[in-house]
């Protein structure tokens, strides 16, 4: 029987236990890295590396031709972004409610980030803004499939050949996702992923760029690689100027372990979600839904609070984290907010002004959402507790 006085109020809490940490790491992970200590080579790129094999294993599954590895999403996304050779002052669109990544790297490569509005179903990026948010100075877009949710990458992709400019795509939070059931990454674009340990896979840290043309991937290559020519053989052949972004023997390995595993965590977090879904409709909190040609991979399952109760998100999340459950606030005001330095940032003289951005589905969505945890370790008990803490505090509200 669920105590109905909150914990915060000095009743007993939902939970007790210790909530689960880090990840479920088998046998095989400890092997493999053992293997990698005792041959005392912990980097390098020759064919029989770990690096190699990853990325070889990583476009196969993605049925793509190409895949070079980073030691970051973000530097996946930087490497990608800087191939386009964006001059300073360029503009590059990307969605107002997501990571930061997508606008950090516009910035890296000296141009400018025009904020676009979200979908109100879906969070990801909305075609029909981006296409108004076009200028003469839009080289790029990079839409991203958040939560694990596609974004509707064929009608940007119209509207991007219209126009003559790039898509990259940011899947760092959509491993496995499909659209019309295409796997995310093989829609012929640049494709970014992320294998930080929240990702729906992961090797700690590292990231990966999917590609199927054979001369935009040396360029990728020599990009994350100091600028170092693969094709000329030579050990300090310095073709251009590049960054130093390569994953480790210990992540690829880790990598290869985990990508042999995708389909069944991501199987792990649609059942969390459905889960949450199902419970949560004896409450008024408003549920992720999902377009009905996409296989969504629940990287998050993110809920929005009654617009009557926005102001009572910080409230809620004190008094859920008191009855022993985790959650967060993935995002939790739109970046042309949270990145507070924007106003400040010349670019060949100009400044722009990002207090005039108007994103207002963007900025209701980031001011009521919550999010809950859809990682393959939450148990059943704890799928429960979850969804009773919710409620409770709900009920309290």
């Amino acid at each position: 029987m669920v105590s109905k006085k909150l914990a915060i109020n000095g009743g007993e809490p939902v939970r007790k236990e210790k909530l689960p940490r880090g990840l479920d790491f088998g046998r095989e992970y400890y092997d493999i890295i053992s293997n990698i200590l005792k041959s005392g080579i912990l980097s390098k790129s020759e064919p029989d590396s770990y690096v190699v094999e990853f990325e070889k294993k990583f476009a196969e599954y993605h049925d793509v031709k190409y895949a070079v590895s980073t030691n970051s999403g973000t530097a996946a996304l930087h490497v990608a972004l800087t191939s386009v050779h964006l001059n300073p002052g360029d503009e590059v669109i990307v969605p107002s409610f997501t990571f930061a990544s997508p606008a950090l790297v516009t910035l890296q490569c000296t141009s400018f980030p025009v904020f676009s509005d979200i979908d109100p179903q879906t969070y990801c990026i909305d075609p029909k803004d981006v296409e108004q948010k076009i200028t003469d100075k839009t080289k790029a877009i990079i839409p991203v499939h958040l939560f694990g949710h596609p974004a509707d990458i064929i009608s940007l992709q119209k509207i991007a050949d219209r126009n003559e400019i790039k898509i990259i795509e940011d899947a760092c939070q959509a491993h496995g996702a499909k659209l019309d059931g295409k796997l995310i990454g093989s829609f012929g674009n640049l494709t970014c992923y992320s294998f930080n340990q929240s990702k729906n896979m992961t090797t700690g840290e590292g990231g990966m760029i999917l590609c199927d043309d054979e001369n935009l991937i040396e360029e990728l290559y020599e990009i994350s690689r100091l600028g170092i020519s693969r094709k000329s053989g030579l050990p300090y052949d310095y073709t251009r100027i590049g960054f130093n972004y390569i994953m480790t023997e210990f992540e690829a390995a880790i990598g290869i372990l985990q990508l042999s595993k995708l389909n069944e965590f991501n199987k792990k977090r649609i059942e969390i979600s459905e889960y949450y879904s199902e419970r949560l409709r004896e409450t008024d909190l408003k549920t992720p839904e999902s377009n009905k040609n996409v296989y969504h991979v629940r990287h998050n399952y993110p809920v929005l609070l009654p617009k009557d109760k926005v102001d009572k998100r910080d409230w809620f999340i004190k008094a859920a984290r008191a009855e022993g459950i985790p959650l967060a606030v993935n995002y939790p005001s739109p970046l042309y907010e949270s990145m507070r330095y924007l106003n400040d940032v010349k670019i060949n003289g100009e400044k722009r002004d990002y207090n005039n951005c108007s994103c207002p589905i963007a900025k209701d969505v980031s001011s009521r959402l919550i999010t809950l945890f859809t990682d393959p370790i939450i148990d059943n008990q704890l799928r429960e507790d979850i969804c009773n803490a919710i409620i409770k505090v709900y009920d309290n509200m």
